[in-house]
């Protein structure tokens, strides 16, 4: 998870304990946690699917 850009070190422990608690369902409550979400957006899945931006960046 710390390579992907945007999240680093501090991001993924941060991800890592709110997942503990809950899914995370959307790129905004990456945000919440500090995470250039825009960033790690073509990266990550959400719910195991890819992010809208994802989906719009595709060719």
């Amino acid at each position: 998870m710390i390579k992907i850009p945007g999240i680093g070190i501090k991001g993924a422990e941060l991800i890592m304990n709110a997942r503990r608690i809950n899914k995370i369902n959307s790129l905004s409550q990456l945000k919440k946690l500090n995470i250039l979400a825009n960033r790690a957006a073509p990266f990550i899945l959400l719910n195991g699917k890819k992010s809208a931006i994802q989906t719009v960046m595709s060719f």
